[in-house]
């Protein structure tokens, strides 16, 4: 038997001071995104044998999960696809769940208990904006503060569903990453938008709660694009006065003066990595942006992706076969 799992993408788009019935929390906004995904195909296994693109990663995460969890099966994992690394595309948690997805599924264990997931792998309050886009996907806005050993809650979640010709497109561009780059990049610029949060101008949780939130509820894309944008400046500019500045590279700079001269309502670079966004409205604005990008940026210096967003979470599926002939559809 085979289980075959995909994952989306989280992209964390800045932290907010939000009023709840708890009182005011800090809370992480992003998006769950479509691509580019983790796609893996696993069976038991006496031992932990991983082939594919990051297995180093994939078997460490194995690794933790069945030092931590009573199994009995280990597990044969062949990664198909992978979510680059250091890009701030929240790379480690998603592939660590899957491959928890995978060794549950295995074992016979409830593999939808994403939280039970989360905690077998050691995933804490700084995960849990990836933790619900894998479990459910959406626009997310999460709470980062929670008692040892659990899990912060949803404080709001939204699906976005669109026609082709309406949809809010994002378009990625992934630089190849410079050398002596730490593998913690992500989790060490997420720490420090943590930490830069009591520094937040008072009106971030306002942006979220009469901006952000009703251009959603009323399909209002260019308000929505002003108000994330507000939220990502207010984030640069906490991190700032915690000497965690964002620093710009002239290449980064360039390809994000392409993005707003063609189309783009809303762009940056990942507040907690390398990678770039856009978000444009309708399909032939993001093909057309994409294009506009790799004239300008070449096809080799990286990868540029067009995506919408993932509205169900992570997915699996069992197959009966052996994972050395299973044959994957076109």
């Amino acid at each position: 038997m085979v289980i075959e799992i995909v994952a989306p993408t989280s992209l964390p788009l800045g932290v907010a001071q939000i009023e709840t019935d708890a009182g005011r929390r800090t809370c992480l906004v992003g998006f769950t995104l479509q691509h580019p995904p983790v796609h893996l195909l696993a069976q038991a296994h006496p031992g932990l044998f991983v082939t594919g693109a990051s297995e180093k990663r994939a078997r460490a995460s194995a690794k933790k999960f069945r030092q931590h969890v009573e199994i009995a099966e280990g597990i044969e994992a062949e990664i198909e696809l992978a979510i680059p690394s250091q890009m701030g595309l929240s790379s480690e948690p998603m592939l660590g769940l899957a491959m928890a997805r995978a060794m549950a599924g295995i074992n016979e264990l409830p593999l939808e208990d994403t939280v039970a997931l989360a905690k077998g792998l050691g995933l804490g309050p700084q995960d849990a904006l990836a933790l619900w886009g894998f479990d459910q996907g959406g626009f997310l806005v999460v709470d980062t503060e929670a008692d040892e050993g659990e899990v912060p809650p949803i404080i709001r979640r939204h699906s976005i569903i669109h026609e082709d010709r309406d949809a809010w497109g994002f378009v990625l561009v992934l630089p190849r990453v410079p050398q002596k780059t730490p593998d913690s990049l992500e989790s060490e610029c997420l720490s420090h938008l943590l930490e830069a949060a009591p520094h937040l101008s008072d009106t971030s949780g306002q942006i979220v709660a009469d901006q952000l939130w009703p251009a959603l509820e009323n399909d209002d894309f260019p308000e929505f694009a002003q108000a994330l944008t507000r939220l990502h400046k207010m984030n640069g500019q906490a991190l700032d006065s915690t000497g965690y500045p964002q620093t710009l590279t002239s290449e980064a700079q360039g390809i994000l003066n392409v993005m707003q001269e063609h189309g783009s309502l809303a762009c940056g670079q990942s507040l907690v990595g390398l990678g770039l966004y856009a978000m444009v409205k309708g399909s032939s604005d993001a093909i057309e942006l994409r294009q506009k990008l790799r004239e300008h940026w070449g096809y080799h210096a990286g990868t540029t992706r067009t995506t919408i967003t993932d509205n169900d979470g992570a997915r699996h599926v069992f197959r009966d076969e052996d994972l050395a002939n299973v044959i994957l559809p076109d």
